[in-house]
Formats: structure tokens, C-alpha cells, sequence
């Protein structure tokens, strides 16, 4: 980002990670400085994949911009449920423990089979044929989550802010108060510092696991296996498919906008600016 805006060109950028981010400590203030300042620059246009990230850049940068979340054509599958027994529990930080207590749990002659993604070919075509997906986050927000509501995937997740706690909150200092600007007081709670139960709760509602419908929350591994085994996962999927062709044409026109004003500001500057290495009239090398 840093090298780009010393080029002097229009430029985009889709946060995905806090702005501090591999960023050496001591470069803090003024990398913070400086991103105020290219915020600020309506030559370039910026947005982020999720709204707790938009409201951490805000404390930091001083600045808000769009949320505009992923959608993954990529993966270029829907929900196609071939493996009715089967559910995957994909997330490797937490799977291998997750699985372990589901099996703990489930009850004797308890009909579906639970399978990380090392137990497949990994291809997003086979996930599809899963009957859901259980996913506890480590981050709040997974490209993994928008892959698979992108796909229309059943997803099913707790509902205890208690899990929500991620361990980088209280670890990492780049999400701690230092490196911020000197902005009012915006919310109750830091969107910064998420190591409580009460901060957990009221950012819920900027995390798209809690916002965005047809995600199925349980409260216990007793009620996941239950809800496993009851929900409509037709309607589930309906559900968000409406969802994602909603988003998609919202979206689109985002990047649409955002495109057609980067590429009429390049155009621009190719038009002012001096063609290098051209030679001048009478020049040897004309």
C-alpha cells in the first residue's frame, strides 16, 4: 500500500486483515498517519470484507469506508447434497479437538458421520455434497464462512459470545488501544479489544455470523447434533442463496463504480503525463 501510494496512481485496496498487520511496532503512528491520509484521498477507492474490520480502521485510521464482503464465484459450486450422512467440521486450527468432542458426544446409533477436510480430495465440489457444515471460527471473519454461504452450504455455529473470543485478541498487540487516533469514544465496547463476553455480544451484531440469515446457531453440542438431524436444510440453503443473489447485484455495482472511476482517473493521468523515454524533436533517437 505504502509502495503504491508513492506512484502517484489510482489505487484499490480490500482490507481483509487489521491495518496493523506485520507492521513493525515502531512504524505504528506513522504508517496510521499515512493511511489517514490515503483514506482520505478520493482518488483512490477502499473498502473492507467485513464491518468489525471497517469499525477497527476507523478507531485506527480515523477514517470509515464501505463494507462490501466476499463472494467467492471462485469456488464455482452450490449445495448439491449427495452425502446426506456425512458433515464437515473444515476449520484446521480447531477441527481436530471439535471433532474429537462431537464423537465424544454423539450418542450411540446417532445416524451422521463427522469428517475434516484432510478425510477428502479438499475440491469446493465435494464439500458441496455434504449434508452441513460445522464451523467454529477463529477470526471474526473466515474466508471459509463466505465460501461456503456462497455455495449455500448449511452452516451451523455456536451461539455463545464466550466462543468468540479469539485467541489473537488478547495475544497480539497490533489489536490492542496503542497505535490509534485520537477519535471519541464510538462504541461501548473497543471493536479493538474483544477479550470479554459483553464486548463479544454487542459486536455480534457487525459479525456476518450473526447477521447474515439462514446460519443455523446452537447452543450446546447436544443442540448442534439435534439441529443436524432436524433443520431444513432445503430451506436453509434457500435461504441463502436469496441472500447471495441480493448481495451479488448490491456488490457488483460497487465494484462497478469503483472500477469505472479508477479506470477514468488512470486514463486521465496517461493523458497528462510525459511519455518516458520519448524522444524530443531534432533528437538523435527520434
Amino acid at each position: 500500500c505504502k509502495f503504491f501510494s508513492t506512484l502517484g496512481v489510482p489505487m484499490l485496496r480490500y482490507f481483509g486483515l487489521p491495518a496493523l498487520y506485520m507492521v513493525p511496532h515502531d512504524q505504528w503512528s506513522p504508517w496510521l498517519q499515512e493511511l489517514n491520509g490515503l483514506l482520505l484521498d478520493r482518488s483512490h477507492v477502499f473498502a473492507a470484507n467485513n464491518a468489525v474490520l471497517r469499525e477497527q480502521l476507523h478507531m485506527q485510521a480515523g477514517v470509515s469506508i464501505p463494507v462490501v464482503r466476499p463472494h467467492t464465484p471462485y469456488v464455482n459450486t452450490t449445495y448439491f447434497p449427495e452425502r446426506m450422512n456425512d458433515v464437515l467440521v473444515p476449520e484446521p486450527r480447531e477441527a481436530c479437538v471439535l471433532n474429537c468432542i462431537l464423537e465424544h458426544f454423539r450418542p450411540a446409533g446417532y445416524p451422521l458421520t463427522f469428517l475434516r477436510k484432510q478425510d477428502t480430495d479438499r475440491t469446493y465440489r465435494t464439500f458441496s455434497t455434504f449434508r452441513a457444515v460445522v464451523l467454529y471460527p477463529h477470526d471474526v471473519a473466515l474466508m471459509t464462512f463466505f465460501e461456503f454461504y456462497s455455495m449455500g452450504m448449511p452452516l451451523f455455529m455456536p451461539q455463545d459470545p464466550s466462543k468468540y473470543i479469539f485467541p489473537y485478541s488478547a495475544s497480539v498487540p497490533l489489536l490492542g488501544p496503542l497505535g490509534t487516533m485520537a477519535l471519541p469514544d464510538l462504541h461501548p465496547f473497543s471493536p479493538l479489544e474483544m477479550v470479554t463476553t459483553a464486548s463479544v455480544r454487542y459486536w455480534q451484531r457487525y459479525m456476518d455470523y450473526f447477521v447474515l440469515p439462514g446460519v443455523v446457531l446452537f447452543d450446546s453440542l447436544q443442540h448442534c447434533l439435534l439441529l443436524l438431524l432436524t433443520s431444513d436444510l432445503h430451506e436453509i440453503s434457500t435461504v441463502m442463496g436469496h441472500e447471495n443473489d441480493v448481495a451479488s447485484a448490491r456488490d457488483a455495482r460497487f465494484w462497478q463504480d469503483a472500477f469505472g472511476k479508477l479506470v477514468g482517473k488512470a486514463s486521465l493521468l496517461a493523458e497528462v503525463a510525459p511519455t518516458w523515454g520519448a524522444a524530443e524533436p531534432g533528437d538523435p533517437g527520434g
